[in-house]
C-alpha cells in the first residue's frame, strides 16, 4: 500500500500530489476506485 503512495507522490507535482494523497488517504473507496 504504501509503495503505490510512493509512486503516486512521485507521478504527481508535489503540491498537486499532496492534495491527491490526501483526497485518496481518506475515502477508502475513493482510493479503491484509484487503484482499480
Amino acid at each position: 500500500m504504501s509503495d503505490t503512495l510512493n509512486k503516486i507522490a512521485e507521478n504527481l507535482p508535489t503540491e498537486k500530489g499532496i492534495d491527491e494523497l490526501k483526497a485518496h488517504i481518506k475515502p477508502r473507496s475513493k482510493f479503491d476506485v484509484f487503484l482499480g
